[in-house]
């Protein structure tokens, strides 16, 4: 069974990420995102901006952790395909090799029937040809070599029996693996089926994934750029307060010009000048 399993790492590429069901992510509550006309309004004021800017920063931070958690589940998940696929290809390797030693031994049961086959007709054409203990009774010059012919059957039925036993042995092994054989088949069949769903289920969830990272991509360039423009005028504001309390002291240092005994004296310091 070919999984496919490099389709599935091509199609979750684009978002970094693999998940194997979009139900197993945490789930959050969609983030209050601000309008473009909040965000306007909140220009007017320097503490709404600062509110504005931290409202935006949550969000953006909300953002981040939702992407780290579904990275965790991804790398769970994706371990969690990579342990079926194995699984199937160690089931896949007994299989092979039950199926070898099934074909082995199948070949080792047929060879010991035939040989036994060729000894039993052996034996039947020896006994066909003539009686030996009437061979022996008539002829006993002949004694040596008939007792020598029963000495010879007698070895060769003891042999029989051997390679007799050793075709049942043959058999009931062939057997018993061919058993193992089936047994394993339908264990890898379970494997593969495993394998297939957790493969259907990364597929379906890529598609979502990729739609759900776009749609969060967007929102979070939407958040950056309102972020920016927030934080761009705010600094501008501030650098305009900075340059008219500096033009004020300077104003005010050009009216009242200090006597030479006062550049040796210190008085108190007019705090309404202090920048705060």
């Amino acid at each position: 069974m070919k999984l496919g399993r490099k389709q599935v790492v091509a199609a979750l590429a684009g978002v970094g990420i693999l998940l194997t069901s979009v139900v197993l992510a945490p789930a959050y509550a969609v983030p209050s995102y601000p309008t473009a006309a909040e965000v306007a309004a909140a220009k007017a004021s320097v503490q709404e901006k600062q509110k504005m800017v931290e409202r935006i920063e949550v969000i953006l931070e909300t953002i981040r952790i939702e992407a780290d958690a579904l990275e965790v589940i991804a790398l769970q998940k994706n371990e969690e395909y990579n342990q079926a696929v194995e699984a199937v290809a160690q089931m896949s390797a007994k299989v092979d090799g039950l199926q070898s030693k099934v074909e082995l031994a199948a070949t080792e049961a047929e060879d010991a029937k035939i040989q036994l086959a060729q000894i039993v007709g052996k034996m039947y054409r020896d006994q066909a040809s003539g009686n030996t203990s009437l061979e022996l009774f008539f002829n006993p010059g002949n004694a040596e070599d008939l007792l020598y012919q029963l000495t010879m059957q007698d070895m060769l039925a003891q042999r029989t029996g051997a390679i007799y036993q050793a075709a049942i042995d043959k058999q009931t092994q062939a057997k018993s693996l061919a058993e193992e054989l089936s047994s394993a088949k339908e264990e890898l069949q379970g494997f593969e089926a495993e394998a297939e769903k957790i493969f259907a289920e990364a597929k379906a969830a890529a598609d979502a994934v990729i739609a759900k990272v776009k749609e969060s991509e967007r929102e979070r360039a939407n958040m950056m750029s309102q972020l920016a423009t927030l934080k761009d005028t705010a600094a501008d504001v501030e650098r305009q307060r900075i340059e008219g309390l500096e033009a004020e002291r300077r104003q005010n240092l050009v009216k009242s010009a200090p006597t030479a005994p006062e550049l040796y004296s210190v008085a108190e310091p007019d705090w309404s000048k202090v920048e705060t």
